[in-house]
């Protein structure tokens, strides 16, 4: 019990920004626990947070012999290699990875995904579009693969020519990823009814499909649709997967928009929670529209000090926010 209470003590204290507390308690959990892996990687994330990323590196290998399937290891190790510049390394740990873990989808579909992340470090935007292809043929249902593959054709420029090629398929086989992922293109510009129509024909098609139904309850969130029915799809999604810091902030705003501040706050908090543990671990930044939004509750909810503290956390990190929530935080601080 000690061993796991010191534990979430100083990933806590990693959330924070306390790098010192946690590295006092992360280490003497190691000292404990000589043979866990996950003790490990807890001390690896202290230290990629410090850019000490030679000693987190080898903590992560630590970790990886000490359990060779631990995949928060092998995640942690990647991103290291990544931003060492050292991507022929990481190429060769996916692969021998993808190898011993041939007919596991899930396994595969997050493995081709950090795969796509390499090349797109190498500046390799191809094979990273293969490697995204190939994640979302291994498991429908992994959403970083679709984020992904979206923002990369945004950023050709190449959305249309997608949603193009994308219709021809459906024309030959209706498929509910598909779907998703063109109710995905569509979002990205900005062709709201288009992209509702598509989550819904994904849901004719897969019912549980936990990513259509996540962004289909945003999108009527977003556009005065039925609260009711977007609270039943932002429900189905969090109960299907647990560790989607998206799926909380779309069931926390929609309990907001409702008028129920404290469930909001609970959920919203989780997003934030999940979100600054995943920035944490491989080093990206921070979701600050996450922030925001629990800002934004909390001061609905009256807890004035809270919110500001918030809104402006969510400032000092705002290269994630869009210019209207730049100016939707800076109108809310204005108020506290």
């Amino acid at each position: 019990m000690r061993v796991r209470a010191q534990s979430a003590r100083g990933l806590a204290y990693l959330e924070l920004g306390k790098i010192a507390e946690a590295k006092a308690d992360l280490q003497e959990i190691v000292k404990l626990s000589p043979n866990s892996s996950g003790a490990f990687v807890n001390l690896a994330k202290v230290y990629a947070a410090e850019r000490n990323l030679a000693e987190s590196l080898n903590l992560y290998e630590k970790a990886l012999t000490a359990d060779g399937k631990n995949f928060d290891a092998l995640s942690g190790a990647v991103n290291v290699l990544i931003r060492q510049k050292q991507t022929a390394g990481a190429h060769t740990k996916i692969d021998q990875s993808l190898h011993e873990n041939t007919g596991k989808a899930d396994v595969s579909a997050a493995l081709h995904y950090l795969k796509s992340q390499i090349y797109t470090a190498e500046n390799n935007p191809q094979a990273a579009e293969i490697e995204l292809k190939y994640s979302i043929e291994a498991d429908e249902n992994y959403l970083p693969a679709y984020s992904g593959y979206a923002a990369l054709l945004a950023g050709r420029n190449q959305t249309g020519e997608a949603i193009a090629q994308y219709k021809k398929v459906l024309e030959k086989k209706p498929s509910a990823s598909v779907y998703t992922l063109l109710g995905i293109l569509e979002d990205t510009r900005g062709n709201s009814p288009e992209a509702e129509k598509n989550y819904r024909k994904s849901l004719e098609i897969m019912p549980d499909a936990p990513i259509a139904a996540n962004n289909l309850a945003w999108l009527l969130a977003e556009n005065q649709g039925n609260l009711d029915e977007a609270l039943q799809l932002a429900q189905k999604s969090v109960n299907q997967i647990h560790n989607s810091a998206g799926f909380y902030d779309t069931l926390g705003w929609i309990y907001y928009k409702k008028g129920l501040y404290t469930p909001a706050i609970e959920q919203l908090k989780k997003a934030v929670a999940l979100d600054e543990a995943e920035s944490q671990k491989v080093g990206k930044a921070v979701n600050s529209a996450y922030r925001l939004r629990l800002g934004t509750a909390l001061a609905s909810a009256g807890d004035k000090a809270s919110a500001r503290r918030e809104v402006e956390n969510s400032l000092q990190n705002a290269g994630t926010l869009s210019q209207k929530d730049v100016q939707e935080a800076r109108n809310l601080l204005a108020t506290l």
